[in-house]
């Protein structure tokens, strides 16, 4: 059996990793929830990925 890939663990790293389809992101620490829910670009800048309602998903965005 394959195993299973170490979970990124930078902040807006797409999860799961390496798969465009990825619709969350790594959040590791409760802060970093706390600058996205106010929009701070100490987070939002280094997403990779996000929900499409309220994220533009990478193909798009090229």
């Amino acid at each position: 059996m394959t195993p299973l890939p170490e979970p990124p663990t930078n902040v807006g790293a797409a999860i799961p990793a390496h798969t465009p389809h990825a619709v969350s992101v790594m959040f590791p620490k409760w802060q970093d929830n706390i600058y996205y829910e106010e929009g701070n670009p100490i987070v939002t800048s280094k997403m990779e990925c996000g929900y499409p309602r309220f994220f533009i998903h990478p193909f798009i965005q090229q």
